[in-house]
């Protein structure tokens, strides 16, 4: 009897019917609200600025940055239907955001150790810059986290959290002055995160990427320049001391 009626159903309005008909409101009404309001520029700002902060208090951020991930997997594959289509992007701007968010690890600490290289003249930072910057640069950057340390250290808290804003912010005026106009989400998908966010920048957006990359990590580094100098000047008293 009940294989009857599904039958009957199925004449009206086949299982594929349906099943396309549930997916198309799972994305109007589910999918699509969440993508506005999470992946909005706000949202994203404001996840990363509280990840920055648990990981300067030794929280690993992974869990709260992961609160994103669906909604910009959502994003990229809309990206991917856009190309395919040869339309333009839906959600370019959240997701050069969310990309360029930060330049390198969490809380873009290249551009820390560039500073340090730099500027920097205790024997004990230039050291600990060395040896951090080649894992920093694959996105791995514990090594400053916790060595230098950044994690409670008063005097860089500003800067650990605000470079994410920062970074975000170049990023987000790199779509909206016309530099960045596309986003290659194929290749996006297919990225390793430990791979140099420098070449990824190049082979998803081109030059203008690479661009927008450096840019990012110079402007950063003049972030952490004056409180580095702080911590500099009372790393080279104590020194002086021995």
């Amino acid at each position: 009897m009940v294989n009857t009626i599904l039958k009957e159903a199925d004449l009206f309005c086949p299982n594929s019917v349906r099943i396309n008909f549930t997916i198309y409101l799972i994305n109007k009404i589910i999918a699509a609200p969440l993508m506005s309001v999470g992946g909005s520029i706000p949202a994203i700002m404001l996840v990363y600025v509280l990840a920055n902060v648990l990981f300067f208090f030794g929280i690993h951020p992974s869990p709260l940055q992961a609160i994103l991930s669906p909604i910009i997997l959502g994003m990229q594959m809309e990206a991917v239907k856009n190309l395919q289509n040869h339309e333009s992007i839906s959600y370019l701007t959240s997701l050069v955001t969310f990309d360029f968010i930060n330049n390198d690890g969490t809380g873009s600490t290249l551009s820390l150790l560039v500073a340090i290289l730099i500027f920097g003249r205790s024997k004990r930072y230039r050291t600990l810059a060395k040896l951090s910057a080649a894992p920093n640069i694959f996105g791995i950057n514990e090594p400053v986290i916790f060595g230098l340390p950044i994690m409670f250290n008063p005097i860089l808290f500003i800067p650990f959290v605000l470079s994410s804003v920062v970074s975000g912010t170049i990023g987000f005026l790199a779509v909206k002055v016309g530099f960045i106009t596309t986003y290659n989400a194929s290749v996006a998908l297919g990225m390793p995160w430990t791979l140099p966010k420098i070449l990824t920048s190049y082979f998803i957006y081109g030059w203008q990427g690479l661009v927008t990359r450096i840019i990012i990590l110079i402007v950063i580094v003049f972030l952490y320049y004056p409180f580095f100098k702080v911590l500099d000047n009372q790393e080279l008293r104590e020194e002086a001391s021995f």
